[in-house]
């Protein structure tokens, strides 16, 4: 690879690191422990939910981690953990906005419904999760042999 592929390769990593640690992490985990937080009087079906986003939110960082490696396997487990959490979070985002719009929650000073807050703060998950199984794919598709040297023919 030419010296720019690579430079532009390390900084698609480096922004995909941080917007996972952002929205594929921490929103989804301070979801669950909100969720977990307030148990006592949400009941089981949201304490499962809490449950489920943080270990979402753990298998998108860990396929997102494993996205950069230069080897075939640790590619393909990151596209299955990345799918697999992608997958946990949207259902359970779904689960819980439900929940909250049939039990008419919204905030305390907004008329906004609560759901709509929740699905600003992870949908965008979409982004890195995306740009990872993108990467891990190239990877994983791409020839990890030598270019051949043609200047011993001439």
């Amino acid at each position: 690879m030419r010296k720019s592929t690579v430079k532009a390769v390390h900084l698609l990593k480096a922004a995909i690191l941080l917007l996972s640690a952002v929205y594929c992490l921490f929103m989804p985990v301070m979801t669950g422990l909100g969720l977990l937080y307030n148990r006592a009087s949400y009941g089981k079906f949201l304490t499962l939910t809490g449950v489920y986003f943080i270990v979402s939110a753990l298998l998108m960082t860990a396929g997102t981690v494993m996205c950069g490696s230069r080897k075939k396997a640790p590619n393909v487990l990151s596209v299955i953990f990345l799918v697999l959490g992608f997958i946990i979070c949207m259902v359970m985002l779904h689960n819980l906005c439900h929940y909250a719009d049939i039990r008419g929650w919204s905030g305390k000073f907004e008329i906004e419904r609560i759901s709509s807050m929740y699905k600003r703060r992870i949908i965008p998950c979409v982004i890195p999760v995306t740009a990872a199984v993108i990467l891990s794919a190239v990877r994983i598709g791409g020839r990890n042999e030598k270019p051949e040297d043609y200047t011993s023919i001439l």
